[in-house]
């Protein structure tokens, strides 16, 4: 991501060289993978995707390679926030943990931005992992653990969105991912004034935690992808 300036009266722009952590939000069947594939050149040099991991190893659908490749990552993760090292890496944020170290890397000094991709329902999600797993493009995933992660990875952005210093956030529910709001600290900047149901809710809830109202104003930023 680029870095931040900031610019003091009488001085010139000063460079943001705090660490970042980037990281990529979406339930499986969002299109996370797809999104990062099309700006791999935003992302920091360690990504870590805890599914190619898998892969790579032999079969995502192996219980043992997704362990190994949770904990590869899990490790991997660690080091770089013990190191203050700017790092990144995809979460369905359905959990404890993935939450519980965005709050500590905003903690720690932090530049924190995450990336959510959503769909108006789950079943989108259930349908687009069917068929990965047909096409062998994709490790199979329970339906009640998708819809589950789907409810939970909302509720956990609005908890921990004080922890973020910008939020981009994406619909995916049809062909092409379109870019509905942008949140830059603790601020809702922009929201595209055709808003899907689920999109709305959740600016709404994030909006009540941070005090903040929620209006659409115009894109600034493009029609996103």
């Amino acid at each position: 991501m680029a870095e931040t300036d900031s610019q003091t009266k009488g001085e010139g722009p000063r460079r943001d060289h705090r660490p970042k952590l980037t990281i990529v939000i979406g339930t499986n069947g969002a299109g996370k993978s797809t999104w990062c594939s099309k700006h791999e050149d935003e992302l920091p040099t360690a990504f870590y995707d805890a599914d190619s991991i898998a892969n790579s190893l032999g079969d995502w659908n192996d219980r043992h390679n997704q362990i190994q490749a949770a904990r590869c990552v899990n490790r991997a993760l660690r080091d770089h926030l013990a190191s203050s090292e700017s790092f990144g890496f995809e979460s369905t944020y359905s959990g404890r943990s993935r939450p519980r170290l965005v709050e500590r890397a905003a903690r720690e000094g932090y530049d924190v931005h995450a990336v959510f991709i959503g769909t108006r329902h789950p079943q989108i999600n259930v349908a687009r992992v069917k068929r990965r797993v047909k096409e062998n493009t994709g490790h199979a995933v329970d339906a009640e653990d998708i819809r589950r992660r789907w409810h939970n990875a909302q509720e956990n952005l609005a908890r921990t969105a004080h922890a973020f210093t910008r939020i981009d956030l994406y619909d995916n529910s049809g062909t092409t991912y379109r870019r509905i709001a942008v949140l830059k600290r603790h601020a809702i900047e922009q929201v595209s004034p055709k808003t899907p149901e689920w999109t709305r809710l959740l600016l709404g809830r994030i909006g009540n935690l941070l005090g903040v109202s929620v209006e659409p104003t115009e894109d600034r930023h493009g029609p996103g992808y």
